[in-house]
C-alpha cells in the first residue's frame, strides 16, 4: 500500500488583514489510483513544465484567482510547480492546459471534495 500525502493551503482576507491556514490530509489508495497519478504526471510531462506559472510565466492573467501549488517525487527527482489560476492563454482559457488538466485529475484520483467544503 503506497502513503500518498496531500496538503491544502488556504489563504483567506482583505486588503488590510490576511490569515492563512494549512492542513494536512492522508489517505490511503490503491497501488492502481497511484499509478494513475503517475500516468497524470507523466501525460502532462510535469517535470519539463516551469517551476511557477503566475503573472511574470503567462501569456495573459487577470487578478484575484486562487493558486495550487503541485509536488511531485518520483524516482528520487523532485519537482514542485506554484501555479496561479489567473494564468490565461490569449483566449482566456487556463494556462498551461496541461497542468490544469492535472490538477482536475488528481482532485478526481484522489478524491479531494472529500476534504473540502462547498
Amino acid at each position: 500500500m503506497e502513503t500518498v500525502t496531500f496538503k491544502q493551503h488556504a489563504r483567506f482576507g482583505t486588503l488590510s488583514r490576511t490569515r492563512a491556514r494549512e492542513f494536512e490530509m492522508k489517505s490511503k489508495i490503491p497501488v492502481a489510483t497511484v499509478a494513475a497519478l503517475i500516468a497524470a504526471f507523466e501525460r502532462a510531462k510535469f517535470f519539463s513544465l516551469k517551476d511557477r506559472y503566475s503573472e511574470s510565466g503567462c501569456p495573459d492573467w487577470h487578478t484575484d484567482a486562487t493558486s495550487a501549488q503541485i509536488s511531485i517525487t518520483l524516482d528520487g527527482k523532485s519537482k514542485s510547480i506554484f501555479h496561479y489560476h489567473g494564468c490565461v492563454d490569449q483566449s482566456r482559457e487556463p494556462y498551461p492546459a496541461e497542468l490544469y488538466a492535472l490538477a482536475a485529475k488528481i482532485d478526481e484520483l484522489v478524491n479531494t471534495k472529500q476534504w473540502v467544503k462547498q
